[in-house]
């Protein structure tokens, strides 16, 4: 698990992952259902969410459909009707799957739906650094990708929304939400240039992450 710094715990302007992610452990509801999408927000879930209570969590992992969590939370809930159900998805991977509102409206799904907003494809964007200079292509505006406000986009399916805007606003937010029932939809505004860290490269063994660490110190973690 990781250890929050000062930098994730004071954010004035966004929300940091990491911080959200450790709060949201707090107040998830015990003998509930959490399913993380893909990509970043997937990352960001298994590195900083703390297990404290009962549940169900699962994914599609390295399969990466971008939308899942949307068609998998009606599944769940029609699994299991009693228990809650908590989604996690990227704002680029809501329009993969977005007509699945209707269903989760029409079934009346209870299930909140966090979407992790940063403005793009983060983690196509981080790997476009790494490998390629940092030319980025199709991962946000400026770069050929345009995304709609998913606010808006709930309303239409007759879903309330709410927006938490940064560290501040985590805590009494998610006390909120944990007290409504029925859909919801959260829109989770991160900074664009937050990254996940640490990060296993291609080609690069398990215990050598990016950022990377001197070799000396890899040596003696080795051999301990």
């Amino acid at each position: 698990m990781l250890k929050l710094s000062k930098k994730n715990l004071k954010n004035k302007k966004y929300v940091d992952p990491y911080y959200f992610f450790n709060q949201l452990s707090y107040f998830i509801k015990n003998n509930s259902v959490l399913i993380p999408d893909a990509s970043a927000n997937l990352i960001w879930t298994y590195q900083a969410f703390k297990v404290l209570k009962k549940l169900n969590i699962f994914t599609a992992f390295n399969h990466s459909p971008m939308g899942y969590s949307l068609a998998a939370s009606v599944g769940a809930y029609l699994g299991s009707k009693k228990k809650l159900v908590t989604a996690i998805i990227g704002d680029g991977s809501v329009p993969m799957n977005v007509q699945e509102l209707e269903t989760i409206k029409h079934h009346n799904v209870n299930v909140k739906i966090f979407v992790i907003n940063n403005k793009g494809y983060t983690l196509i964007k981080q790997t476009q650094e790494t490998w390629l200079g940092s030319r980025y292509a199709g991962v946000d505006k400026s770069s050929g990708l345009s995304l709609p406000d998913n606010c808006k986009i709930a309303e239409s399916y007759g879903i309330k929304s709410i927006t938490i805007i940064n560290n501040k606003d985590v805590n009494s937010k998610l006390k909120t939400i944990y007290k409504k029932k029925g859909p919801l939809l959260i829109d989770v505004r991160v900074n664009p240039k937050s990254r996940v860290a640490p990060k296993i490269d291609f080609g690069k063994p398990l215990h050598d992450m990016s950022p990377r660490l001197p070799s000396t110190i890899i040596e003696n973690m080795m051999k301990n």
